[in-house]
């Protein structure tokens, strides 16, 4: 079958065909492009939260201004729409009524529809501008760190956590250089609530190699109640997990690795023939020119080392002066 695009129209043209190539599941994602939108009854709170969040997110995420109508539990085809246009698979959306009041909603796309989402109400909130000192870096990757029992034994949390780090953190990486880790945002679950915490690492002389860390506090830091959630099938679930098939690697023959890591290889040659070999010829193997090929003797010179034959005039030897 024929791809689509998420509005559902098929391509037409070899450019519209690769467009559509980058919509299709890779091996390693790319960065995840983010949305902040807030509705029409949004305070200064949900709005200044929403901010210091996109701080967190920069340069990979986009906040829009012009406040919206839809709220996403009742009406996600707004949040869908805008999305898709702006290449994001993640959005946060903000609210604040009488009966949820200070509620943010975090949610996932799947092929240009909603994946799950996740109410928040939030309270003992605290922003950025309540912490002095600096700031994280735009564009550093922060660690995530998720504390307590219940994100492993509750599906709701599990699921949370999962969108949690979908939401912050970027490409996965196999080294780390320590200089570069600057931030950490630490969630712990515990008492029926969640705890989001944002500190700054910082790096202090020990007296040996390894620095000494501390943690400094540099927001946002809010608690988290789930009001409402939004939870993927089991067949949804089961097809955004699906991993690409990569390029087939093809088994060389007569080539395998040991234990230790070390290529090792098998390689077939014809008999050699010794005879004809060319071997370095060295002077220590070389017979003296001063050496007789043969001793000649009787029975009576047999125990007698042979003398070096000596050619030419004898030295005189001269008197010693008294």
């Amino acid at each position: 079958t024929m791809l689509a695009f998420p509005s559902g129209r098929k391509p037409k043209s070899q450019r519209a065909k690769r467009v559509l190539k980058t919509f299709e599941s890779k091996i390693v994602e790319d960065e995840r492009q983010a949305i902040f939108l807030r509705s029409t009854t949004a305070n200064d709170q949900v709005t200044h939260l929403l901010r210091d969040l996109y701080k967190l997110k920069k340069p990979h995420g986009k906040f829009f201004d012009r406040r919206n109508e839809k709220r996403p539990f009742e009406d996600d085809t707004s949040v869908e729409f805008l999305c898709v246009k702006n290449n994001a698979s993640v959005f946060a959306f903000g609210s604040h009524t009488k009966k949820r009041p200070t509620s943010v909603v975090l949610g996932r796309l799947f092929d240009g529809h909603v994946f799950d989402m996740y109410e928040m109400a939030c309270s003992n909130i605290k922003f950025m501008e309540d912490f002095k000192g600096e700031k994280p870096a735009l564009g550093s990757r922060p660690c995530c760190i998720f504390v307590g029992e219940d994100f492993e034994n509750n599906e709701e949390l599990s699921l949370f956590r999962e969108s949690l780090l979908d939401f912050f953190a970027n490409k996965p990486v196999d080294k780390t250089n320590l200089s570069g880790l600057d931030s950490v945002i630490v969630v712990t679950a515990a008492e029926g609530k969640v705890h989001f915490r944002h500190y700054l690492i910082k790096f202090k002389k020990s007296g040996i190699r390894t620095p000494r860390v501390e943690l400094e506090e540099a927001g946002p830091s809010f608690d988290i109640a789930l009001t409402r959630t939004k939870l993927p099938a089991a067949e949804l679930r089961k097809a955004a997990t699906r991993a690409p098939k990569g390029p087939s690697k093809t088994a060389k023959k007569n080539e395998e690795t040991n234990n230790m890591g070390d290529k090792m290889g098998r390689i077939h040659m014809e008999k050699q023939d010794l005879d004809s070999l060319e071997l370095r010829k060295l002077k220590a193997l070389k017979r003296s020119r001063n050496m007789p090929d043969e001793v000649e003797g009787g029975e009576g010179d047999a125990d007698e080392a042979p003398q070096p034959a000596t050619g030419g005039k004898k030295k005189k030897r001269r008197p010693l002066d008294d």
